[in-house]
């Protein structure tokens, strides 16, 4: 598990882990828990497995994958937000 700003991710999962239809919050790590990508989605299976970031991911050394559960789309996205403001992650530049 990770503590990510009062939020705890459950984790690590491998990045080619399958994952179930669920709603939330993933951020991807390095080795070293270092946050390089952040992101929310209504799938989290079919959003990794197509993610359009995944370059910098394996550029950027990002191996482990944590998650946050959470249904509600406008929660999703302050958390993702809040996380992005903080971390500034190398991956999750919108």
């Amino acid at each position: 598990m990770l503590n990510i700003l009062n939020n705890t991710f459950k984790g690590p999962f491998e990045l080619r882990t399958h994952f179930n239809n669920v709603a939330g919050i993933y951020v991807i790590t390095t080795i070293g828990n270092k946050i390089i990508d952040v992101g929310e989605t209504d799938n989290l299976q079919e959003r990794i497995s197509g993610h359009e970031r995944k370059s910098c991911w394996t550029t950027n050394m990002g191996c482990k994958l944590f998650f946050y559960q959470e249904k509600r789309e406008v929660q999703r996205l302050e958390i993702e937000k809040q996380i992005r403001n903080a971390y500034n992650p190398i991956c999750g530049i919108k």
